[in-house]
Formats: structure tokens, sequence, C-alpha cells
């Protein structure tokens, strides 16, 4: 299926991409996964909204399906992972006490209801970006009545970086499954509207040879952290991207 931009990949890319998957995560070890943080709170700012992810057909999305499959057996429950936090967690609960889906987004979240899908989600506490929308998403999960399970990223390398953004391991990356676990589309790191927020307070950080650099750095994503924390308009605009992700491949 094409995604955002009209592009598409040929059945021996679709195929490709498939056995990746499997040899990625049908048994593999995860190997060392190094932090990539000094982008921003969740990761690099390349790709800023949701890509919707073609698979291909025959055996190829058949083992494609079973990797993924085995991928969702390892995750943790949303409650195991908020338990698991060490930072962040009062912020993430603070926002999904607060958050509430706009009325009329429901009837779309809806149409997911008896349909079987999933949502394998990569993540760290760390993760402004993911303190964000983990618990936007858990609203949509309960109105959609679509299970999730959470991975942390360095201790999923494998998983992740088979969900890169511009070579990064940029997170959070949201990956929805059909109820025959065939991947229809992924979400990530952000919405263009947070985008082009980061874009805007980085350019205030002076280059990385300056005395101020460290001290201006830590002093942004602590305004960037706040902000996360306090503005319903960046969380409207998470839901928002994902229902535009997700509608070109949502039940009717």
């Amino acid at each position: 299926m094409p995604g955002p931009d009209g592009s598409s990949a040929s059945d021996a890319e679709r195929k490709r991409q498939a056995r990746r998957i499997g040899a990625r995560a049908a048994g593999s070890r995860d190997g060392d996964g190094k932090a990539e943080r000094e982008d921003g709170p969740g990761g690099t700012g390349k790709k800023t909204a949701g890509t919707i992810v073609p698979v291909g057909g025959g055996s190829a999305m058949a083992e494609a399906a079973e990797a993924l499959r085995s991928w969702w057996d390892r995750g943790q429950s949303f409650a195991a992972y908020v338990d698991g936090m060490t930072v962040n967690r009062e912020r993430l609960q603070s926002i999904e006490a607060r958050y509430a889906l706009p009325e009329a987004a429901r009837a779309f979240w809806r149409r997911f209801r008896g349909h079987g899908w999933r949502a394998l989600i990569l993540t760290a506490d760390w993760c402004g970006d993911a303190m964000m929308a983990v618990p936007v998403f858990c609203h949509i999960a309960r109105e959609a009545a679509m299970e999730a399970r959470f991975y942390i990223r360095d201790d999923h390398p494998a998983l992740m970086d088979r969900y890169l953004t511009g070579g990064a391991r940029a997170i959070p990356k949201f990956v929805f499954v059909d109820a025959a676990f065939q991947e229809r589309a992924v979400w990530g790191p952000r919405p263009p509207e947070v985008q082009a927020y980061l874009d805007a307070v980085r350019r205030r950080i002076p280059p990385p040879d300056d005395p101020a650099h460290e001290t201006v750095k830590r002093a942004v994503y602590r305004e960037v952290g706040d902000r996360y924390a306090t503005d319903p308009a960046f969380w409207a605009a998470i839901e928002a991207d994902l229902r535009r992700t997700l509608e070109p491949v949502a039940p009717a």
C-alpha cells in the first residue's frame, strides 16, 4: 500500500523487508544497543509523521507475521512498563489522567473493535516523546479495544533496528499489526507539529565547540520536557497524526 508520499515498494522489496523481520525476530539474539539520545527527547527528527509500511505476500508474508507474533510474546504489559519506570512516571500518569479523546475521534477508533489489532511499542522511560505518546495511545487503545505490548528500546535492539528513523533508534515507535500479525502501519517518533517546535528550540543551542553548549542544551531540553508534560495541543497532535496514519488501513 502506498505511503503518505504516494510511493510504494516493489514486490521484491516487500519480500526482502519481510524476510529481514523474520531473520531478526524469529529467535535472533539481541545485540548491543547504544543509546542515541543526543538529538532530542526521543531521538532524531529526520522523520516526523507516521509511515504505512507495506508487507509482501505468500511465504514471506507468513514468515514476517510469525516473527512479529514471536516478538509479541516477549513484550511487557502497560502496567509492567509503568512499574519499571524510574523517570517520568508521574508525568506520564498525569498526562493520562488529564487527556481525553476528542469526541470526533471516538467513532474512528471504535472501527478497530472486534478486529484483533495489536500494537508493539518501542519506548523507554527517559524519552520525552514516549512520555507524551504512550498515555495518549492508552486512551486510543481503550476506545479501540486494541491490545499493546511494550519493549524497552535498548533491551531489544534487533526489533528496534527494524524500525530506524533516518538510521537512528528514535522512539517511540508504534508498530500496528492485524489479527494475523501482519504489519499494517508504523508511527513515530512524533507528529509534525511537535517536530516543528523542536526544530525551533534546537536552533537556540550553540555549536558543540561553544563553551555554553551543554548548559544551554540542558536548559532547552528541560523546557521541552515541561512543554511536553503540560501542553494539550501536543497531545492532540499525537492522536490526530496516529489517526491520519491508520486511516488508509483501518477496518471499514
